[in-house]
């Protein structure tokens, strides 16, 4: 048979009990008691560790105890992930706008080098037209 004891504090844990009512009887008998005195005892037992048990409603309160905690658990970690989705979006929204603000910066420092290697070509084809005029001025002075 199996019983189920309600604890009796909060810290306490829900025990089962398994009897086997016959085999106590049995073991009783080997002790030297007679049958009819091990029977008796065994059922004396037996109510003594069923008087203890919860009765059907207790368990049910149990058990409603318990989907209770588990909705609340459920409410508790839907608001979890809706703060973690929130948290996610703000995270998203800052790294587009250094994304955007890298762009920025980059295009800056493009622009500055475009500048600065179209000046010096500038530069370099000036030196060689004026080098090329030199050396036709050459040419023709001396050759």
């Amino acid at each position: 048979m199996l019983f189920f004891r309600q604890p009796q504090k909060e810290q306490e844990i829900m025990y089962f009990y398994i009897m086997d009512t016959l085999k106590v009887a049995k073991r009783l008998q080997k002790q030297g008691l007679s049958q009819q005195v091990a029977e008796e005892l065994s059922e004396i037992l037996q109510e003594y560790a069923s008087s203890d048990l919860s009765p059907k409603q207790d368990l049910k309160t149990l058990e409603y105890a318990l989907k209770a905690d588990l909705e609340e658990t459920k409410i508790d970690l839907q608001k979890e992930i809706k703060n973690l989705d929130i948290k996610t979006e703000q995270t998203k929204a800052e790294l587009q706008k250094e994304i955007q603000e890298t762009k920025v910066e980059l295009r800056k420092e493009i622009k500055q080098i475009d500048t600065k290697i179209y000046g010096q070509l500038k530069w370099v084809a000036g030196m060689l037209v004026g080098q090329t005029a030199l050396l036709f001025t050459l040419i023709r002075l001396f050759g």
